[in-house]
């Protein structure tokens, strides 16, 4: 190897020490820089990773006193939960101590929002119940009340709404205008629809909204029963094809009962699932703006 080639290792392995040295690189397992990585995944979404490194930063500082154990496990949890881990997310926010107040109350928070996202709105409301923050105060009754519009609970949801009139945020319009059209939805009575389709077959149909299906029932149920009729006019109790006609008419008039009441029970779900999407909607704004 030449002087010159062993001159320009030197040089670029000076290079590379300084350049380590001004990125704390030999400091990288301090607990300090390892919290600076952590964050970076975080914040860049990398939350697999990132929930390693909170747990390395927590091994690193074990012994030191101002390490902030709470946070960190808190952060833990979040990541957990948006990578949909609920379970686990759920046992880090039980893991954080009352004494930390405003990183305590975050935890009940936001074990509210997995249970009321988990569709367990008493135990979301639980948990909210017990927040006691005021730095939280907007999302735990925004978050309340969304929990009792999805039981369809409106006057309870509007004592929540109420406590923040006084407040301006985004969202809280939001909310107070799908408290309006919640008692309003467009739903019907299957019990109605069965009671029209026995008076008139076909009738509950039309009540449902499907009007072309409602008067296909209602040619198809009259020309069995005037073809059953006209057997038996004919030929007398004795008919086969009176019998035939007639029992194929009463099938299709029962059938036609149930089937305008099972129409309007399956729009009804359709119409509160369409609802609650906009209820989970508003939410997703509060929480994961």
């Amino acid at each position: 190897m030449s002087i010159k080639h062993l001159f320009s290792i030197i040089i670029i392995f000076s290079v590379i020490r300084v350049c380590a040295q001004d990125m704390d690189f030999y400091d990288y397992y301090t607990p300090a820089n390892t919290m600076k990585f952590a964050n970076y995944l975080y914040e860049n979404q990398d939350y697999q990773f990132a929930i390693s490194e909170y747990e390395r930063y927590l091994y690193l500082c074990e012994n030191e006193s101002k390490c902030d154990v709470d946070s960190i496990t808190f952060q833990i949890g979040m990541c957990f939960k948006y990578t949909q881990k609920y379970q686990n997310a759920l046992n880090k926010f039980r893991a954080i101590h009352k004494s930390n107040n405003l990183v305590y109350n975050n935890a009940l928070l936001q074990t509210g929002y997995i249970y009321f996202h988990l569709n367990q709105n008493e135990k979301s409301i639980t948990y909210l119940e017990q927040v006691n923050n005021n730095n939280v105060k907007i999302e735990k009754e925004l978050l309340i009340a969304a929990n009792y519009m999805t039981e369809k609970k409106w006057i309870k949801a509007q004592k929540h709404l109420h406590r923040l009139d006084d407040i301006q945020h985004f969202s809280i319009n939001d909310f107070k205008q799908l408290l309006q059209i919640g008692p309003n939805l467009p739903m019907k009575s299957p019990v109605k629809a069965g009671i029209l389709s026995a008076f008139l077959p076909g009738l509950g149909k039309v009540y449902a909204g499907r009007n072309i299906d409602g008067i296909s029932t209602l040619l198809l149920v009259g020309v069995l029963s005037w073809q059953s009729f006209s057997s038996f006019s004919d030929n007398g109790s004795h008919s086969v094809k009176g019998w035939l006609f007639g029992s194929l008419g009463t099938v299709f008039y029962l059938g036609n009962i149930y089937g305008s009441a099972v129409t309007v029970k399956v729009q009804n779900i359709e119409i509160n699932n369409q609802f609650d999407h906009r209820i989970r909607v508003s939410v997703e704004k509060v929480f994961n703006p």
